[in-house]
């Protein structure tokens, strides 16, 4: 709470917040941005940001994300940043993780939280091909195959059970 220097009334006053990017889950995704990952902002905003005006005046704050899409204009296009792709891929400070939310702002923005990085650039360069036959599978059901090496399909790697099924196009793209 603070007190106007003008009327002498109370006055709900912003905690201190932070302004910076990370890269989170596209919360927008569409054809026009069918992006997996995208820069996002956060919104200084909290369950509790209106509770000098009365009780309970964010009901919903969980409904929607704190962090946000950033806009392509808010952000410099070239720096020594992103300068390489590794720049970012292989970087997890640059990741909206659990561990850089809020506790009181997990729920709101569990859709936009990475909870897997992204493999490195070399490591998506180097990854097999999907197979052409795979075209004709009706699903995205990679893993029912994989997992067990039914039809003789290669086992996944250890380091691959904590994939799913829609991330397996993100490295093995169809030929």
């Amino acid at each position: 709470m603070a007190i106007s220097e003008k009327s002498g009334k109370p006055f709900f006053e912003t905690q201190a917040t932070y302004m910076t990017f990370l890269i989170g889950r596209n919360p927008q995704q569409n054809a026009e941005r069918p992006y997996a990952y995208v820069p996002l902002r956060h919104v200084p905003a909290a369950p509790t940001s209106y509770q000098f005006y009365g009780e309970d005046l964010l009901p919903n704050f969980n409904s929607l994300p704190t962090w946000v899409y950033a806009t392509p204009h808010n952000i410099q296009r070239n720096t020594p940043q992103n300068a390489s792709c590794e720049a970012c891929h292989g970087n997890p400070a640059l990741f909206l993780t659990a561990d850089k939310v809020k506790a009181e702002e997990l729920k709101a923005n569990a859709s936009v939280v990475v909870e897997l990085l992204p493999p490195s650039v070399d490591l998506i360069l180097s990854t097999p091909k999907m197979p052409a036959d795979h075209a004709e599978h009706v699903s995205n059901s990679c893993t029912a195959c994989h997992t067990t090496g039914i039809r003789d399909a290669l086992i996944l790697p250890g380091s691959h059970g904590i994939y799913k099924d829609e991330d397996c196009t993100g490295c093995h793209k169809s030929p």
